[in-house]
């Protein structure tokens, strides 16, 4: 896909920017976008549906890396023009999830597990009262407190690269991100782990 926009398909209906080329290929029933690059990503403008505050949210997807701990790489950022208020999902050199929530001071925490190559992986981040958690494939693998105040007024998110064009996910394919002011239960975030595990499979037909 070249330019042009991507359908949300939440109820608030606001498509995503593709900028540059991506890769749209479909796997199973889901459709996975790679070739990332500092000018190939998708983009939201400013929206103040995602400035949380302090208070919940969740960001969620699929990774699938050939290559998890060839460097560090940037899924998902939200960052304000003044670089000061961030949050980002990073797969690190190591192979390990690492989510950075920042306002003024920066909160970091990261999976002990490694992401295996060549493997669709779900990955949810997910803040419940103060609390941030990283779960991969429904498995709670990092948590830690975070109450940094998330309100953006200018902030522009991106998938597949920093803000600034940096640390792309060269290397990885990416499916079903989204992103939430709400905070799901460990039970609902294993439901759709199992529920989007199957649509990954061979002649896999999924429905809205």
């Amino acid at each position: 896909v070249t330019g042009g926009t991507q359908p949300d398909r939440s109820v608030k209906n606001k498509p995503i920017t593709v900028n540059g080329s991506l890769t749209k290929t479909m796997v199973g029933g889901v459709a996975t976008y790679s070739g990332f690059s500092a000018s190939n990503y998708l983009e939201e403008a400013y929206s103040a549906d995602l400035d949380f505050g302090t208070g919940d949210f969740c960001v969620m997807g699929w990774v699938n890396s050939s290559s998890p701990s060839s460097a560090q790489k940037v899924v998902f950022e939200r960052l304000n023009i003044a670089k000061t208020i961030q949050l980002a999902i990073v797969l690190q050199a190591s192979g390990v999830i690492g989510c950075y929530v920042a306002n003024a001071l920066t909160d970091y925490i990261a999976t002990t597990a490694t992401l295996q190559a060549n493997t669709p992986t779900h990955v949810a981040v997910v803040r419940s009262a103060g609390v941030l958690s990283i779960y991969l494939n429904a498995i709670s693998c990092a948590s830690g407190a975070t109450t940094r105040n998330l309100v953006f007024v200018d902030g522009v998110t991106r998938v597949g690269c920093r803000v600034d064009g940096t640390i792309p996910a060269t290397n990885e394919s990416l499916a079903i991100w989204r992103i939430s002011a709400t905070a799901p239960s460990t039970d609902q975030i294993a439901q759709i782990y199992r529920d989007e595990l199957a649509l990954f499979q061979t002649g896999a037909v999924g429905t809205l």
